[in-house]
C-alpha cells in the first residue's frame, strides 16, 4: 500500500513538471532584476572593501619625496600639511600648509606618465618662494624645481622608488645659494631613493635617503603611515646633515583625509 502511494505520488509530481506553465515575463523581469540586485550588491561590497585602508590607493610621497603615483579626477586630499586635488586622472596640483606657516610659500603639479602593475613614473614642477639667512640677512629666494619620479612593485608588501630635482633659484640680491643657511624644510636639486614596506592594507613603514646637491647635504627619514577608510596618520622622525653643521633631528607628523570625488 505504502509502495502505491509512494509511486503515485511520484508519478503526480512527474505530470506537474511536464505539464508546467513557462514563467511569464513579469515573473521572468522580476527574476532578472533579483539578479541584477545580487551583482551589485557584491560589486559595491568589494568596492568597499577596496577602499579600507590603502587597498588601490597608493601614496602619493614617501617623507620629503614624491611617488610616481598621482589622485584620480575630483579625488582630493586636505589635512594638517598636505592639500591637493585631482583635476583628472593621473594629474593633481598641491601646496604643503605646514611649510606657509613656516614661511615657505609653496605650490606644485604633478602628472602620472605611466602605470602598470609593476611600474609607474611622474613627472611634476615644484615653485617656492621664501626667506633664508645670507651674512646675516634675510634674502628672498624662488625656487623652480622640475622632478621625476619612478615606482616599482616588486610584490603586494614592497615597493621601491627612486626620484630626482633640478632646481633653479633666483633673488634679488643676487646672492648665491651656497651662501644662506640650510632651512632643514628647504630642498635644492637632488636624488633620492625610498621604500615603502606594508605591513597590512592598514599599516605601512616608509623610509627614504636623499643627498641635496644643492646645501651638499643629506637627509634621511622613516615613518609608520596608517590609514583608514579616508583618515591618514603619518609619524616618524627625518634626519639632516649639512657640511659645517650639526645634525638636525625634525619629527614627522602629518594627518589628513582623503577623498573620493
Amino acid at each position: 500500500m505504502v509502495k502505491k502511494i509512494i509511486v503515485i505520488t511520484i508519478m503526480i509530481f512527474f505530470v506537474q513538471l511536464v505539464f508546467a506553465d513557462e514563467p511569464t515575463e513579469t515573473e521572468k523581469e522580476l527574476l532578472e532584476n533579483q539578479e541584477k540586485m545580487l551583482r551589485n550588491q557584491e560589486e559595491i561590497l568589494q568596492r568597499i572593501d577596496s577602499r579600507r585602508g590603502f587597498k588601490d590607493r597608493n601614496i602619493l610621497n614617501v617623507m620629503g619625496m614624491p611617488t610616481a603615483f598621482a589622485l584620480k579626477k575630483n579625488e582630493f586630499i586636505i589635512g594638517f600639511g598636505s592639500v591637493y586635488y585631482g583635476i583628472s586622472d593621473h594629474l593633481q596640483v598641491g601646496t604643503n600648509l605646514l611649510l606657509f606657516l613656516l614661511q615657505d610659500r609653496n605650490v606644485q603639479i604633478k602628472t602620472n606618465l605611466y602605470t602598470s602593475s609593476k611600474y609607474a613614473f611622474a613627472t611634476g614642477l615644484r615653485f617656492d618662494h621664501f626667506a633664508l639667512k645670507t651674512f646675516g640677512s634675510d634674502t628672498n629666494y624662488s625656487f623652480l624645481s622640475p622632478y621625476a619620479a619612478f615606482s616599482h612593485s616588486t610584490s603586494e608588501k614592497f615597493k621601491f622608488h627612486l626620484s630626482g630635482q633640478y632646481s633653479m633659484y633666483w633673488n634679488s640680491k643676487e646672492e648665491d645659494i651656497k651662501d644662506a643657511e640650510p632651512y632643514w624644510f628647504v630642498q635644492g636639486s637632488y636624488t633620492s631613493i625610498g621604500m615603502e614596506i606594508s605591513v597590512s592594507h592598514r599599516t605601512k613603514f616608509v623610509g627614504e635617503f636623499a643627498y641635496d646637491f644643492t646645501y651638499e647635504g643629506t637627509r634621511t627619514g622613516g615613518a609608520f603611515l596608517w590609514g583608514w577608510e579616508k583618515l591618514r596618520l603619518k609619524v616618524g622622525l627625518n634626519s639632516y646633515t649639512y657640511e659645517n653643521i650639526s645634525n638636525i633631528i625634525v619629527p614627522s607628523f602629518n594627518i589628513w583625509w582623503r577623498f573620493d570625488g
